[in-house]
């Protein structure tokens, strides 16, 4: 009885973890940002193994133009967003020749379930945030 017992907490165990692991996919970012306004376009190949493109214009500060490559990390069991849903989002880039993107998704007035790095071509700093789209390609 008690190693049935054992045997089923191991069980139990073995599945939490596996619930409670974030999902990693490719992405890509490009970021083109003059003063105060700003687009964004991001590419991820989630788990449906489709490509899906999110698009936004932007409010934020600074100037600089990016584009790069990196690992996109989503919540526990995160597979793909919806045709034209909508996120929220942030972002910072910096760089002079090389350097780097970060940004972050979350659906509104939730919790981050998304994120990305990318490196790549960069020169400038900006950052800012909104909303925007996310579309299958």
């Amino acid at each position: 009885m008690q190693k049935e017992q054992e045997n089923m907490n191991l069980s139990l165990k073995k599945m939490q973890e596996n619930l409670r692991g974030d999902v990693t996919y490719f992405g890509s970012v490009s970021v083109n940002f003059i003063v105060c306004r700003g687009h964004v376009t991001a590419t991820v190949t989630f788990g449906d193994n489709n490509e899906w493109e999110f698009s936004s214009d932007f409010w934020g500060g600074g100037a600089g133009s990016s584009t790069g490559a990196g690992i996109s990390v989503w919540g526990d069991g995160f597979i793909a967003p919806q045709q034209n849903e909508k996120m929220s989002f942030e972002l910072s880039t910096a760089g002079f020749t090389a350097g780097e993107i970060q940004m972050f998704w979350w659906r509104p007035n939730g919790p981050i379930i998304g994120s990305i790095l990318a490196v790549g071509a960069s020169i400038g700093i900006a950052g800012g945030g909104g909303e925007g789209y996310w579309k299958k390609k």
